[in-house]
């Protein structure tokens, strides 16, 4: 009996930590600590001057500029995914100043390119966010790359 209990406990052991192991895998941990500027957001070029922003920190979060406002928001793998690239977004937060000359429109924009986007891609010279059916959301290029 008590060699039956030694081999449950070891099985729940080695399950347990292959679950933890398995919850905390991120599949952009890479971005980690990369900041990123939007040339494009659902199809449309973003004006250089009104650049909004990406950056992915540690712990799944994920903070930026918009056009005029600062937003902060985490994302979260998708469960239904078995190759663990599928993540949903939510956006926490949106500072909220008075925005003009069309930037609160890029902001509102980008609130909902985020909310649609599922999985994030590099490629040379950029990072490409697409939505659930594969369309492009959002284009970046690295925050310090030159201005076109």
């Amino acid at each position: 009996m008590r060699v039956k209990s030694l081999t449950l406990a070891a099985f729940a052991a080695v399950s347990l930590g292959a679950a933890a192991r398995a919850e905390s895998a991120d599949p952009y941990a890479a971005l980690a600590n990369t900041t990123w500027q939007a040339t494009e957001i659902a199809g449309r070029p973003v004006d250089i001057a009104k650049h909004p922003t990406l950056s992915f920190g540690p712990n799944r979060e994920i903070n930026g500029a918009g056009a005029c406002n600062q937003y902060t928001a985490r994302y979260t793998p998708d469960a239904s995914d078995p190759a663990g690239r599928l993540v949903t977004i939510r956006v926490q937060g949106w500072t909220k100043m008075a925005c003009h000359d069309g930037r609160g429109e890029i902001d509102s924009m980008l609130d909902k390119a985020l909310e649609r986007t599922k999985r994030f891609e590099s490629v040379p010279g950029g990072l490409i966010a697409y939505d659930g059916a594969g369309a492009i959301t959002l284009r970046f290029v690295p925050a310090d790359a030159p201005k076109r």
